[in-house]
């Protein structure tokens, strides 16, 4: 087995520049630093009508010297908040509801120890002209936290738009022309409420494209992921938080899209809240055409014939639909049951005309043919999930369980004629005239999943969990070879498929503590991983991995307006089945595509820094980061004597 090591080192320098709320009074020249303390903050937040408590209340504790933001709650369902660890100063407070109108306190000073009751305050049913106040604030942009940074859609304004489309407006992510997404030069894996999204590839790029952002509360880049997460993948998580309903009603939105590449969309959402019931679902189409055109050269310096060209040309269309439906029941004031499903379908056509030309030495044709190729393929997914949080004390100790499960069929077929002169009909280069090829994959997936967190003081809280994942994935492909159309109907067959089944058990604990201004979360996961993979031929291979992964994360705020954060972790790439298959997956015998069962995981080191500093022109982020990965994987173009490649996959 073939093993090198590859060490890249990364410095990146980012001038990002956000919009900063401006104050309604100048902040002093050099506030001074907050230290450290044990102040507390409460009230209750009624109804300005009749007095009735406002559940869910939106809280923020502000500093009266710039409008920072210090702390953030909702209130419970008696109207009641409560925030600890209050360090020495000034402050205002800010309260807002859905259906309610806004309000600010006055300021007041707040010492060590002391417990400020700001007794009952009470929100307007709709909004009025308050008095003048003395400060006044909007919620900042950026939010920047122990392990992620936290973009408030909010306050970016991302009325409109598409997910991808506010993609573009985030500093550390990159978006490519086909809707790709990638986090330091790596694809980051999409999460929707802190769990993985159920759809990849290009299932979940059209998802994203016409998604209305409208329905997020905030994006989260999460470059190096605590031990909580998966270890799977080196480029981060990008983590989607949506919002939810608070007495909304009924509400909804309708969409539609055109781009200049030949992408159409049209959709809808809606979400309805009543009482303790939440219901939230919608849908979408999308029809894409795209053409495309390609041309490649080969010279053989060691056999004949000496010269190979290839011109390509395709046309492509697509129709991709999805529906998805959540509904939340708040069982009680402490416990919250949710169910999740998904249903998708999308299918495309294409044609493809590939004309091949051998010539020699002086570069004369000695034979052309023409390779026409129709198919067509229909994908159907479907996943369903449910589960509970439980909270034995506001905010505090949680218990969340959930179990979800995904299937999804592929079915295609293709048809590949070949045509050409009369004069090279009976050349010995010539493959096979005709070729029809028939595909179908069954996916199959369940997890169960169980996370509880909890506080071991004021300073510290743990947080531990266990995740069981089945996943098994059934390919039969049947590619015919006729080399006379008119004579036999049957030629030779193969069965190019494979079965392929993955277990994998995983534990993680998280540890966090604060020491004034100065925090700490180390984090260490454990993943066991069982793999049987299955060819046609009858040969078979296992694979068992077993990793440790931690994560570190430390964070130090040097002043209201300046952070620092050093953050650690180790990843892993596992190869999939299109990486490990030996069987040749190409119907064109001079272009072999196949995978390498003896390929090896490769593990990435992941070092980054963040520092931000918040002024009244903007803020200013400085984020290099450093990498190492080992037994990384790419694929190696041999070409033989006959001049034909092969594209296997090797370890580097």
């Amino acid at each position: 087995m073939a093993y090198s090591l590859r060490r890249a080192a990364l410095i990146t320098l980012g001038l990002i520049w956000t919009a900063l709320p401006a104050a309604a009074q100048d902040p002093p020249a050099d506030p001074p630093a907050l230290p450290s303390g044990t102040g507390i903050v409460l009230a209750t937040v009624t109804a300005g009508d009749t007095g009735e408590p406002v559940a869910n209340a939106t809280v923020e504790l502000l500093s009266a010297a710039d409008s920072s933001l210090v702390a953030e709650t909702l209130t419970n369902e008696d109207g009641a908040f409560r925030i600890l660890q209050v360090r020495e100063g000034v402050y205002y407070v800010r309260f807002v509801s859905v259906g309610y109108g806004e309000v600010f306190t006055q300021s007041f000073e707040l010492a060590d120890d002391e417990t400020r009751n700001l007794g009952v305050l009470r929100l307007p049913v709709q909004a009025v002209v308050l008095e003048p106040i003395e400060v006044s604030s909007e919620r900042t942009a950026v939010t920047f936290e122990a392990d992620r940074t936290s973009y408030n859609l909010g306050v970016m304004g991302a009325d409109g738009r598409s997910v991808t489309e506010t993609f573009q407006s985030i500093p550390e992510l990159e978006v490519d022309i086909d809707g790709g997404i990638t986090l330091r030069g790596n694809s980051p894996a999409i999460y929707i409420n802190g769990r993985p999204a159920p759809m990849s590839g290009e299932a979940l790029t059209i998802f994203l494209e016409q998604f209305p952002a409208d329905y997020l509360q905030k994006i989260e880049v999460i470059d190096n992921p605590s031990a909580r997460y998966g270890a799977e993948g080196t480029g981060g998580i990008v983590n989607l938080v949506t919002k939810e309903g608070v007495e909304l009603g009924l509400s909804g939105s309708a969409f539609a899209s055109a781009g200049t590449r030949g992408q159409y969309g049209a959709g809808v959402r809606g979400t309805l809240q009543r009482g303790d019931w939440t219901f939230n679902g919608g849908g979408f189409v999308r029809l894409s055409d795209n053409e495309s055109t390609g041309y490649d050269l080969r010279q053989n310096l060691i056999a004949d014939p000496a010269f190979l060209r290839q011109d390509t040309r395709s046309d492509r269309t697509g129709l991709a639909g999805n529906l998805d439906l959540e509904t939340r029941w708040q069982a009680t004031e402490r416990m919250r049951i949710y169910a999740e499903t998904g249903f998708r379908r999308s299918g495309n056509e294409s044609e493809r005309f590939n004309t091949t030309t051998h010539l020699d030495d002086t570069e004369t044709a000695i034979l052309i043919y023409d390779r026409m190729t129709a198919s067509d393929s229909r994908n159907l997914s479907f996943d369903l999930s449910t589960g509970f949080d439980y909270e034995w004390e506001r905010r505090e100790h949680e218990l969340e369980f959930e179990i979800q499960a995904q299937t999804g069929r592929q079915n295609g077929d293709s048809r590949e004629e070949i045509t050409t002169d009369e004069d090279f009909a009976d050349d010995v280069l010539l493959p096979a005239e005709l070729t029809l090829e028939d595909e179908e994959e069954l996916e199959r997936e369940l997890s169960i999943q169980v996370d509880y967190s909890r506080p071991l003081s004021e300073e510290m809280a743990l947080e531990i969990g266990y995740e069981l994942e089945f996943q098994d994935s059934d390919n039969d492909r049947l590619i015919n070879f006729i080399d006379d159309p008119a004579g036999a109907p049957d030629g030779l067959i193969t069965d190019r498929g494979f079965d392929q089944g993955e277990t994998t058990n995983s534990a993680y604990t998280t540890l966090e503590r604060q020491f004034g201004d100065f925090g700490v979360q180390l984090g260490l996961r454990g993943e066991h991983l069982a793999m049987d993979f299955n060819v046609p031929s009858g040969e078979s291979f296992s694979r068992n991995y077993f990793d440790l992964f931690p994560s570190a994360n430390l964070s130090y705020r040097i002043d209201d307006s300046k952070r620092v954060r050093v953050s650690y972790s180790r990843r892993i790439g596992r190869p999939g089945p299109s990486v490990l298959n030996p069987i040749d997956v190409s119907t064109d015998p001079l272009n072999r595509r196949i995978g390498n069962p003896d390929i090896e995981p490769q593990y990435t080191h992941s070092v980054s820094l963040n520092a931000s500093w918040s002024g009244s022109a903007g803020n200013l982020r400085f984020s290099p980061y450093y990498q190492k990965t080992t037994n990384d994987w790419a694929p190696i173009t041999t070409v033989d004597a006959e001049g034909n490649s092969t594209l296997p996959y090797q370890n580097l």
